[in-house]
């Protein structure tokens, strides 16, 4: 699961310190104190403990739900690594933890100030002149409150992944990888006939045994030319998978043809040596030129790949693709090409 989706909000700043403002603006004087002087200095000396209380309170609950960093699966820390510097994220909460300790300094050397006045006018500037230090102490600190912000909003969208055999669906985009995702396990993710449509790593379960990923983009470029999402989808596929499903569309619908499929294919073996890959044939209800796909069939056939033939429209093929995704993660421990050629399934007419 994500680690991070427990996190605390983070305010900002002036958030923080308008709420401990205000919490304090709430704290009564006590009537049993007869003395003046002295009863000022009480509700003066509750108030700047009230600050202190509420933002160190604050600090320590944001500290508290921030997973160890250096802890944390290695497709999180990865994932982060790619949006923002881990860095920055650790030197944010050391910042946070320095301001909680040196507020706490400022209460008790305020406090121990007010104790020491006889006038109701100079304890409540002590106050004041406190209230003057918190303020101006967080808010030359607020780039902490800021870099932590927007490592709530990256983290919050990362997938919750669970632990257990995990399948990649790969390919360019268009050939019905979302479709795929959707017939097989259910999950509902975002579909349009668009290129990039997939702006997040999808997540499907099946028997709630075999954990599903849809990865977006193209995978073809140099890594230093990708987009962030296309970044994710490389660290993916390089820490979670048990087997890739890399799908074709052998309509070329998609936009691309099958021979600038098999060169991605290609590539991601070349990337990968060590995952194993099945391939899927998919759209063969569009599919119009036998030739093409005899071509298709030989190259998986020399590359040693087992596929299958898959329609969206065809219940049956899905059916063949449930069961065999079934039986392959059962049988995962074999290695990669020690079978191959097509896994038959009922026939697609195109």
């Amino acid at each position: 699961m994500n680690p991070f989706k427990n996190m605390k909000h983070i305010p900002t700043h002036e958030e923080l310190v308008d709420k401990a403002f205000r919490k304090a603006s709430k704290v009564s004087r006590d009537p049993h104190v007869k003395d003046k002087v002295m009863r000022e200095k009480l509700l003066e000396m509750q108030k700047i403990s009230t600050v202190s209380n509420v933002i160190r309170d604050n600090i320590k609950e944001i500290i508290r739900s921030v997973p160890n960093l250096d802890e944390v699966p290695e497709f999180y820390r990865k994932l982060i690594e790619i949006s923002m510097p881990v860095d920055d994220v650790k030197k944010a909460l050391a910042t946070l933890n320095w301001i909680s300790k040196k507020v706490r300094e400022l209460e008790l050397d305020y406090a121990n100030k007010i104790k020491g006045e006889n006038s109701i006018k100079r304890v409540k500037n002590v106050r004041r002149a406190f209230y003057g230090r918190v303020s101006s102490l967080i808010k030359k600190r607020r780039d902490a409150f800021h870099t932590l912000i927007q490592f709530k909003k990256l983290t919050a969208e990362f997938p919750s992944l669970k632990d257990m055999p995990t399948i990649i669906i790969a390919g360019y985009p268009n050939v019905g990888k979302s479709t795929l995702l959707r017939k097989v396990t259910g999950a509902q993710p975002q579909i349009a006939d668009y290129p990039f449509t997939t702006k997040k790593l999808m997540v499907g379960y099946l028997d709630n045994e075999l954990q599903l990923i849809d990865t977006p983009g193209i995978l073809d470029r140099d890594p230093s030319k990708m987009k962030g999402i296309e970044r994710k989808a490389i660290t993916a596929i390089s820490t979670l998978p048990s087997l890739m499903l890399y799908v074709f569309d052998v309509s070329e619908t998609c936009g691309y043809d099958i021979e600038k499929q098999i060169g991605l294919l290609k590539r991601l073996m070349s990337l990968f040596p060590n995952l194993r890959i099945v391939c899927c044939i998919n759209k063969m209800d569009l599919c119009q030129d036998e030739e093409k796909l005899r071509k298709l069939r030989d190259e998986l056939e020399k590359l040693g790949l087992r596929w299958l033939e898959t329609s969206s429209e065809d219940e049956k093929s899905i059916e063949e693709l449930i069961k065999f995704l079934r039986v392959e993660m059962k049988n995962r421990a074999s290695p990669r090409r020690r079978r191959h050629g097509h896994i038959p399934v009922r026939e697609i007419k195109p």
